[in-house]
């Protein structure tokens, strides 16, 4: 969308192979976390506690990462109204249904004249 107010909208949308790998790397880095924890447990030491500590933060670094390239939401707005993508779908909410918007610690909040509000999939 241009500065001008263009009359499209693009958005991007990670679909296929790319989804997969934000579901799946960040799961099987959790499960390698978990089998560390597992193996401390068995046989404690801090050997096993660093490699256990180690996967752990590895898996949240993944996860954030994943999270933050690929499956966040992307808000875009057009002539049409206010378009919200995630990997999962797109959901069009028209310019005159938003009365007000609220930004908060989960993302923005569309809040409608009749009271709704409405806030896209995270």
């Amino acid at each position: 969308m241009d500065d001008q107010g263009g009359d499209s909208v693009s958005v991007w949308r990670v679909g296929g192979a790319a989804r997969l790998a934000g579901c799946t790397i960040p799961a099987a880095v959790g499960v390698k976390a978990l089998f560390g924890w597992a193996g401390w447990v068995s046989s404690p030491g801090a050997e096993t506690a660093r490699l256990a500590g180690l996967w752990s933060g590895l898996a949240v670094g993944v996860a954030l990462f994943f999270w933050w390239a690929i499956l966040r939401v992307r808000l875009a707005v057009g002539p049409d109204g206010i378009v919200a993508v995630n990997p999962w779908g797109t959901h069009h909410l028209a310019l005159d249904e938003v009365a007000s918007v609220r930004l908060g610690a989960w993302g923005a909040e569309f809040h409608h004249g009749d009271g709704f509000k409405t806030r896209p999939m995270r």
